[in-house]
């Protein structure tokens, strides 16, 4: 990679500069209102005042909340449910932050540069690359990312001036004093701060004008010792060799400035940001051999094309986080489309919203493995608005091939609710297990007096087939230690609740059934829900409410299995449901025989009033 740091813009002619910033922004025409059109609203006309007030808004840029942290949206859209996200993306790299003493935040499709900011700030990221496709962002991209060096500045020890909401003027500004980078592989304009240069802004006149001092001090010496040797006559050899020296003196000094600016400074952050194709910077970044801690892809619909770049820019041990908003593709609803964007023919379960998450990950876990690569999901994020699926994966280097333990088929059975694992060597037997034995066989055989023999009535009852799904991730969605990290870093920063303040308006919608739970208790429900011993899926209530006299109560329920030596948690994809390792009907059982309920008489599958044994020595979490 070769990067070379052009002329800084207060340089340049006013010509090149506004043709920068034009190239560069390419503003709508409503954010370039003169003063007197937005206060054409004041005036006599209705119509000409309801026009200017949008684009009055959109000029202004309000700020937004999240953590302590301001930032503004700007053209782009914003949703408070999408800051829980955000809070988790930001505590995975600040744990893996402090695991490996670096961090390097590559976001190839970061918006506005919310996330990529609070990776700044937050998360204390060495350099922070912030990519959007829409040039309409360039103003909040800038305005997020220098704002947020310019908060790392002022912990650092230097003085930061305190911001207005006049974000246009500060990213004009900040613009200006903007580094021009230069990328192989890429032709747009890459734009880079850094820390140091905002501090130096900051710093005391005295202490800024130490190094001018110092610059002019050396050429003093350098003017002195060349009229001394022009006096002497020295040979052109040993004057060339003195100037040599007197070079390397001058870095040296100049070496020892800058790690004493440092030591009292801090060593700095950097971030960059540029309008180009994100399959196209992925691939760059590959080529140079760029590597990078954490590859942010927050991808719209099921667009995964920016998948296979994305493992090649990641680095072996580093972070892949995930995001896909197709809700159809989840639901089954279009399995022509998930099986040409993940690889995965899904079916309409009642489970779309965990199938959408394991979707994901089994379509990052099939490429990976063509390239010699393993994902591990370290989290794994449902959120009802969209909906939202998000994974963040650590992907390390294998040469074992595909992980057919974890990667396989979900089998459904609509007549008895049962979900279980299908293997890829058990595909020819998917079947529910709720087979009848053979003595209740004979015993309805010789109530109704239809068939002599039990043989007779098992060619005539056959197993329900399984609606198969997949093939998709079956094995656990988070790392329980990772997560427990993650947890402790929470309450060390006092993160607690919503990250969007209760009197912003900007709220979280809740809904009926899904409720957004705070930070802690999701992480406390992710920590349970990392027990590898839980089979993929859940267990609604109200599937259980069909079969009952009553609706039970989740957690009395859940207290009943784990006393019965289930495992059994919450789920934090559905607040109606919960995990466990027994089956439906072993989890109707307990209902009757711990919490008091009882069967419906009518409508109730016969099927489930009896006691299954499973079909040879199938295990009750795969086939």
């Amino acid at each position: 990679m070769q990067i070379t740091c052009q002329h800084r813009n207060p340089f340049i002619c006013n010509t090149q500069q506004l043709w920068f910033k034009q190239q560069l922004l390419r503003r709508p025409v409503c954010l370039q209102l003169s003063a007197g059109a937005a206060a054409a609203g004041n005036g006599d006309h209705a119509t000409t005042a309801a026009a200017a007030t949008p684009c009055q808004q959109r000029r202004e840029y309000e700020l937004v909340e999240e953590r302590g942290l301001q930032f503004t949206p700007g053209v782009a859209f914003y949703r408070a449910e999408s800051a829980q996200g955000r809070d988790l993306a930001v505590l995975a790299a600040a744990v893996y932050k402090r695991q490996t003493g670096r961090l390097r935040v590559l976001d190839v499709m970061a918006g506005s540069g919310m996330r990529g900011a609070r990776y700044l700030t937050q998360a204390d990221a060495d350099i922070v690359w912030c990519n959007d496709y829409d040039r309409r962002n360039s103003l909040a991209l800038v305005y997020n990312l220098v704002s947020s060096l310019q908060q790392y500045s002022a912990s650092c020890g230097s003085r930061s001036s305190s911001h207005s909401n006049d974000v246009v003027s500060h990213a004009d500004s900040w613009l200006a004093a903007a580094q021009e980078v230069q990328y192989e592989g890429i032709r747009g304009i890459v734009l880079q701060w850094d820390s140091g240069s905002i501090s130096q802004q900051e710093q005391p006149e005295e202490e800024y004008l130490a190094g001018q001092q110092l610059h002019r001090y050396l050429q003093q010496q350098d003017m002195q010792y060349l009229q001394q040797n022009q006096q002497r006559k020295q040979p052109w050899q040993q004057w060339q060799q003195d100037q040599l020296d007197l070079v390397q003196q001058h870095q040296q000094l100049v070496r020892q400035q800058v790690q004493q600016q440092q030591a009292q400074y801090g060593q700095g952050q950097c971030c960059r940001m540029s309008h180009v194709d994100a399959s196209r910077l992925l691939a760059s970044v590959y080529l140079q051999e760029d590597y990078w801690d954490l590859v942010d892809v927050d991808s719209f619909g099921s667009d995964a094309s920016c998948l296979p770049a994305a493992l090649h820019a990641v680095k072996y041990g580093g972070l892949l986080y995930l995001t896909s908003t197709d809700g159809f593709c989840s639901a089954g609803k279009r399995p022509q489309r998930s099986l040409a964007a993940y690889g995965s023919y899904l079916r309409a379960l009642p489970h779309a919203n965990e199938q959408g998450l394991r979707m994901l990950i089994g379509a990052a876990a099939k490429e990976a493995a063509s390239k010699g690569l393993a994902v591990q999901p370290l989290f794994s994020l449902y959120s009802y608005h969209g909906p939202v699926f998000r994974v963040m994966l650590r992907v390390t280097r294998s040469n074992e091939g595909m992980d057919t333990g974890n990667y396989a088929f979900v089998g459904h059975c609509y007549v008895h609710g049962e979900n279980c694992r299908v293997g890829w060597t058990r595909l020819s037997q998917a079947w529910c297990r709720c087979k009848p034995s053979i003595s209740q066989l004979r015993e309805q055989a010789t109530a109704a007096k239809a068939v002599a023999t039990a043989a007779e009535a098992l060619q005539t009852c056959r197993p329900t087939p399984l609606v198969l799904s997949g093939p998709m991730w079956t094995g656990p969605l988070h790392d329980q230690g990772f997560v427990a990290e993650m947890a402790s870093l929470a309450a060390e920063w006092g993160w607690k609740g919503t990250a969007v303040p209760a009197n912003s308006p900007h709220m979280v919608r809740q809904s009926k059934n899904n409720k957004q739970r705070p930070l802690e208790a999701l992480l406390a429900s992710l920590q349970e829900e990392a027990n590898p011993a839980l089979p993929p899926w859940y267990i609604c209530i109200d599937t259980l409410a069909q079969h009952l006299d009553t609706t039970p109560s989740r957690d009395k329920l859940i207290k009943a299995l784990q006393t019965r030596g289930y495992a059994a948690c919450l789920c934090h994809i559905e607040n109606r449901a919960l995990r466990t390792t027994a089956t439906t009907q072993q989890v109707l059982q307990v209902a009757v025989e711990n919490c008091g309920h009882k069967y419906r008489q009518a409508g109730v599958p016969q099927v489930l009033l009896q006691h299954h044994e499973t079909m040879g020595v199938m295990e009750t979490d795969d086939i």
